[in-house]
């Protein structure tokens, strides 16, 4: 079987600061994280320093890929990964944010699927052939 983690609420996938930080230790990446205003955190695969350079460099020569390279996101996680799975069993409630409710659907290895939503609550659908 395979386990897909998809969000059940309205607002769309997201993962706590706790859930962030527990997925890097697991996966063994070195995050660098930045509180901005509001408390968000944001959070770098370089040191913050390093990352406000590449700013400055991006606004100068508008090559954005260094930067972007450089930025962790939730939302490019595969849902399949393995470790993402294995922080939502060890966290449960503690890995969702404020607009997210984190579930972990189980499906057969067969299936080619896809993750579809409306409003951010999503599910897990299997691959058709679609033709417009």
């Amino acid at each position: 079987m395979q386990k897909i983690v998809i969000n059940r609420e309205i607002g769309g996938f997201g993962l706590s600061d706790e859930a962030i930080e527990k997925y890097a230790e697991l996966k063994g990446i070195k995050l660098y994280k930045d509180v901005k205003a509001l408390d968000v955190s944001l959070y770098y695969l370089v040191p913050v320093k390093e990352y406000d350079k590449l700013c400055e460099q991006a606004s100068k020569t508008r090559d954005y890929e260094k930067l972007l390279n450089a930025e962790f996101s939730a939302e490019n996680i595969n849902r399949s990964d393995q470790y993402l799975v294995q922080t939502i069993e060890l966290l449960k409630d503690k890995a969702n944010t404020q607009s997210s409710k984190l579930k972990i659907v189980e499906i057969p290895d067969n299936v080619e699927w896809e993750i579809e939503e409306s409003a951010g609550v999503e599910w897990v659908a299997e691959k058709h052939k679609t033709w417009s």
